[in-house]
């Protein structure tokens, strides 16, 4: 049933209770949709379409914690025994498996720590890396598990023949969303400082009104 795994959003944050250790290889858990909206109060019937919801998840060892295993374990015990609910994210579906992958790292839990590129819209601002510098553009790193592209029309409001040397790997750079595709994990930004400066864009032909005096660009 994929349809399941897929009602639940990647980035969501879900509560997960622990079913099994499996050594080094990670954890098995489930998942429940809304978890933190049952509690004591809730209806029988409530709480036995929350467990008939339960989604199987799976947090790979790598995912458990950001510092290792063994450290980790040392310092705080080990929480993720049969029974413990922890905090996790979705990172993504396994669909062999027909289960969700999870992230249970405080890295990965923190609000502006973006996991997938469903979590973004077209025109909002984001600051990210430059990882990569190519003949058409620039490949930008937003973050561990989203990497975008300014092509390189979008990389200045004057248009350039190649990417300008001040573009640097590693370097900062906050671009605006132009294009999304979620099927795709694709991403493509604009870096012309009108464009990211603009206080205003226009991303739905609904919020246009007559007379509205906006910044472009020809596609």
């Amino acid at each position: 049933q994929p349809e399941k795994i897929q009602s639940i959003t990647l980035g969501a944050r879900v509560r997960a209770e622990v079913v099994a250790s499996l050594g080094g290889y990670g954890v098995e858990c489930f998942c429940v949709p809304n978890a933190d909206k049952a509690d004591a109060n809730d209806s029988a019937k409530k709480k036995r379409n929350a467990a008939a919801s339960q989604v199987v998840s799976f947090i790979p060892a790598s995912k458990l914690s950001d510092k290792s295993i063994e450290e980790d374990s040392k310092k705080n015990g080990n929480k993720f025994v049969p029974g413990a609910q922890v905090t996790c994210r979705v990172l993504g579906y396994n669909y062999l498996e027909n289960c969700l992958v999870l992230s249970a790292r405080p890295f990965d839990l923190k609000a502006d720590m973006l996991v997938s590129v469903a979590e973004l819209s077209p025109g909002q601002i984001v600051d990210g890396t430059i990882a990569k510098i190519l003949e058409d553009g620039v490949q930008v790193r937003l973050s561990e598990y989203i990497t975008s592209f300014i092509p390189l029309r979008h990389l200045t409001d004057v248009p350039m023949a190649s990417v300008p040397n001040k573009m640097k790997v590693d370097s900062n750079i906050r671009c605006r969303v132009l294009r999304i595709l979620p099927e795709k994990h694709q991403v493509s930004l604009t870096a012309k400082k009108t464009l990211v400066k603009s206080g205003f864009a226009l991303t739905n032909i609904a919020q246009a009104r007559p007379n509205m005096i906006l910044q472009g660009f020809v596609g």
